[in-house]
């Protein structure tokens, strides 16, 4: 018999979490899972986003899919597009994503009308903790917690988060990885050519949205200490959550300003590649973190050498423990980028781990894990 599962979250063109939406429904379509997958037309209104940019890209690669239907019913200003999304939902299982608060009454609304149809529900639980400690986030998350059958996260560290914040049995949390986004590897430009890098210098990646959380300063004082024994170059690619000044201010007050280069904004999903495939070396160096981090996913489908910090499921990204480092210790952060920037055997094996990784975490393991939770959630229900 065929598994029909409806879907909430986001495809292309909205940003949000499509790119990891887009390899879960692909893989989950490959393993002949019918799908109805709801995402939205209007996400929410482009002020409310702190970058201010616009919620669409275009460039996505299209959606190359047999069994998958997708609605773009939802609005984030119609409450009567989440009701019927909900009163005509007819499905064996409810898949809902959960990531921001801004679409908490569309995400609430279909799982209570679920419920209320005793379809079972599954929650893909992003954030496991606000990244920037929103009590309204926590309420919100307690709630979807509350209605839900099966909560799903993508590693171990989230999972005893949920356990012991929001009282959550074990028996009802799974960890099912992230996968490697794939999605990234079309449109691959040489950026060393395009920006005029010398193969001797090497290339220290920095993507993704700039937040407070995510120590960029950090990493900005480690490449001051890095310069002093090796050519490097730190690329900044990520849309602005804060203030640019501070940063800026440090670069200058570094003498780095030569060494630094800044695409602040949102990148496109086709000029991604290009900056992971000239990377010599990605940096997570977050200060603290409840998720699992899609700029890492994206660099294992890369097989990019990373330096995590030692905090939520970042470590969970590489093989090697010599690349984890402790949160906010700059001195630290630059010796381990000296270590693998200078070291052509190192960087090897980092990339083999790389592979091992995105092996271990591909997009059908993750497809069998998924199916097989919603037949144990039917299971349970009988």
């Amino acid at each position: 018999m065929i598994m029909t599962v409806s879907m909430l979250g986001t495809l292309p063109p909205q940003k949000a979490l499509s790119p990891y939406c887009l390899g879960l429904v692909t893989a989950l379509d490959a393993a002949g899972v019918r799908l109805f997958f709801y995402s939205f037309s209007n996400l929410y209104p482009a002020w409310l986003h702190p970058s201010k940019e616009a919620l669409e890209d275009p460039t996505f690669k299209k959606i190359d899919t047999r069994n998958l239907t997708v609605s773009t019913l939802l609005t984030w200003y119609n409450p009567l597009s989440w009701i019927k999304a909900g009163m005509t939902m007819k499905t064996d299982v409810f898949h809902a994503q959960w990531w921001s608060l801004p679409t908490l009454p569309a995400v609430i609304s279909m799982i209570y009308l679920a419920k209320r149809k005793k379809i079972p529900v599954i929650v893909t639980v992003h954030n496991v903790m606000p990244h920037e400690g929103s009590v309204l986030f926590d309420w919100a998350s307690r709630l979807i917690f509350q209605l839900a059958d099966h909560l799903i996260v993508h590693t171990k560290h989230n999972k005893k988060t949920l356990i012991c914040q929001y009282q959550i049995h074990a028996n009802l949390i799974s960890v099912i990885p992230h996968g490697p986004l794939t999605v990234f590897k079309t449109g691959i430009q040489n950026f060393r050519q395009h920006r005029q890098i010398s193969e001797k210098e090497k290339i220290v990646l920095f993507f993704g949205t700039i937040r407070r959380y995510k120590g960029l300063d950090i990493l900005i004082h480690a490449l001051s200490k890095v310069k002093k024994t090796l050519p490097a170059r730190l690329v900044i690619a990520g849309s602005l959550w804060e203030p640019w000044d501070r940063y800026e201010n440090l670069i200058r007050h570094l003498s780095l300003a030569d060494d630094v280069i800044k695409l602040i904004g949102y990148v496109p999903s086709d000029q991604v590649g290009a900056l992971f495939s000239a990377a010599d070396l990605v940096v997570l160096p977050y200060t603290h973190f409840d998720s699992q981090s899609g700029v890492g996913a994206a660099a294992i489908a890369f097989h990019v050498p990373m330096i995590v910090t030692d905090t939520g499921g970042l470590p969970d990204l590489v093989a090697d423990p010599e690349c984890v480092v402790p949160c906010s210790d700059s001195n630290l952060l630059a010796e381990k980028i000296v270590n693998v920037l200078s070291n052509e055997t190192l960087q090897k094996k980092l990339k083999n781990d790389a592979r091992k990784i995105e092996k271990m975490m591909s997009w059908e393991r993750i497809a069998d894990q998924t199916l097989s939770l919603y037949h144990q959630v039917l299971d349970d229900r009988r």
